[in-house]
């Protein structure tokens, strides 16, 4: 089994990568993260799910390529990883 990119590597290969290269490794941080964003749809009601699953979707897009590294503490620092 290969071992997965630190969450922190995956975001600062987002920022280095031009806007339409970004989609792998945005794939690879929605598939690292997909337990949580299902853990948190099914506390919402089942014909509000699809809707709150894009909005995570683009505020982790957001987050990931607006990130200030320098300014702010590591990420992980903000993720569980139970």
């Amino acid at each position: 089994m290969q071992e997965q990119p630190a969450f922190t590597t995956l975001v600062q290969e987002i920022q280095n990568r031009e806007y339409e290269e970004q989609e792998e490794p945005l794939d690879r941080v929605f598939e690292r993260l997909q337990p949580k964003i299902q853990h948190a749809l099914f506390q919402t009601s089942p014909d509000r799910r699809e809707d709150l699953e894009q909005e995570i979707r683009i505020k982790l897009i957001e987050i990931t390529r607006d990130y200030q590294w320098k300014e702010n503490p590591e990420i992980d620092h903000f993720i569980r990883w139970d």
